[in-house]
């Protein structure tokens, strides 16, 4: 199953490639900067207890390769904690972007989920070592849409749906999972010219539906919830006169 994954991300690398290939090399638009969500979580069956929630951060970084197509990619990572386990998370998003008008676009790309943590209740490092884990990892796609309020104000909606393929792992024991979700994100985007910088303050909702192989038992739906806020500053390289 994780090869059919594996083959999944090189055939988007393989697509990627090509479009950085026919993209003209003086039309390249850059965005780079950083993407913050303070998530709220739960999920059923409830363990009991209290689930805290924590503040999810990382890069975001966006290439314009054509006057239609873009590529952008988001990578976030934070703490959470429920009743049982102190977490660390990782949630990225790789995606091309094709608008099909000034206002509307479609995507699709792959999406990565992992869940890390120790059996001793200890909080894993950032990019540590941890003696359990759930790692998820498939293909994703949806519609956005941005409606302008005023010249710098811009309202924006993401619907999104996945499929992922996932390998749980626990001192002695280990099953493949599957995760199917959706995600909707709703924000303001002020955009500042003068900096060439956007702003963008919203919110961000991601359910989860895991569904294991064999251990039946840990089947679970996943929500998270939360305010996002990202800072992007925008160039342009590779330009000749």
């Amino acid at each position: 199953m994780m090869r059919k994954v594996l083959l999944g991300s090189a055939a988007v690398a393989v697509f990627l490639g090509m479009l950085f290939a026919a993209a003209p090399a003086q039309a390249v638009g850059v965005s780079a900067g950083a993407s913050t969500w303070y998530a709220w979580w739960s999920y059923t069956p409830d363990p009991g207890g209290d689930f805290k929630p924590g503040l999810l951060y990382g890069p975001v970084l966006g290439i314009d390769l054509a006057k239609q197509w873009s590529i952008t990619g988001v990578f976030l990572t934070g703490s959470l904690e429920d009743p049982m386990y102190k977490y660390r998370r990782y949630d990225s998003d790789t995606v091309v972007n094709y608008s099909i008008t000034r206002w509307m676009k479609i995507y699709g790309g792959l999406k990565y989920i992992r869940f890390d943590y120790n059996a001793d209740g200890k909080q894993p490092a950032i990019f540590g070592s941890a003696d359990s884990s759930y790692r998820s990892m498939g293909p994703g796609g949806g519609i956005g849409f941005m409606l302008p309020l005023s010249d710098s104000l811009f309202a924006i909606v993401n619907l999104s749906g996945l499929y992922c393929f996932g390998k749980f792992k626990e001192p002695g024991t280990s099953d493949d999972a599957r995760d199917i979700g959706y995600n909707v994100t709703a924000a303001l985007a002020w955009h500042i010219a003068s900096a060439s910088t956007t702003l963008t303050l919203g919110g961000r909702y991601q359910y989860l539906d895991s569904q294991y192989d064999t251990m039946k038992d840990y089947d679970s739906k996943t929500k998270f919830y939360g305010i996002t806020f990202s800072a992007v500053y925008h160039f342009r390289t590779g330009d000749s006169e």
